[in-house]
């Protein structure tokens, strides 16, 4: 899959819209060469330089060769809406 669907531009724009951070996650990039993967984030970036929101970079990801799992890990973390509960 490359670039954005127009279903990722309508959710980013609900995104922005309501004031929540959010983050790309480009999954399965053992299926692409190191310099295509590069050429093709490079593009998505530029994609994504107008939005206010997103909370880094695009994180690429292989689950089946465990690479980029950390970082997203500590993206998700950092994330996290601490919630209150009112009695």
């Amino acid at each position: 899959r490359q670039g954005l669907k127009p279903s990722d531009r309508e959710m980013i724009a609900y995104l922005e819209r309501h004031n929540i951070s959010w983050q790309i996650v480009v999954t399965k990039c053992d299926q692409v060469k190191g310099k295509e993967l590069a050429k093709r984030l490079t593009i998505l970036q530029d994609d994504l330089s107008s939005y206010r929101k997103m909370a880094g970079d695009p994180i690429p990801v292989s689950a089946l060769k465990r690479k980029g799992m950390e970082r997203l890990r500590e993206t998700l973390d950092s994330m996290k809406v601490m919630k209150e509960v009112v009695k």
